[in-house]
């Protein structure tokens, strides 16, 4: 109990860093690499998978949501 109430007040800020690097990397695999065949990619079903995960986090109401979660509003 005391270790949880010590990490408390860093859980929320470290979540919001780790959606940041998660989101410039879904970005960057939108922009650079999706557009493309990735050589080191062989599963067809995996590439789906990215793709499907990679719309549906850079969607508009899963941003808001995101965002309403953090500031107590969802």
């Amino acid at each position: 109990p005391a270790a949880a109430r010590a990490l408390a007040p860093w859980l929320q800020p470290l979540r919001r860093l780790t959606w940041l690097r998660t989101m410039t990397w879904f970005v960057r695999w939108h922009t650079d690499w999706g557009a493309r065949a990735i050589t080191t990619m062989q599963s067809d079903a995996m590439s789906r998978h990215i793709e499907h995960h990679v719309a549906h986090c850079l969607d508009p109401a899963t941003i808001a949501a995101t965002r309403a979660d953090w500031l107590g509003d969802g």
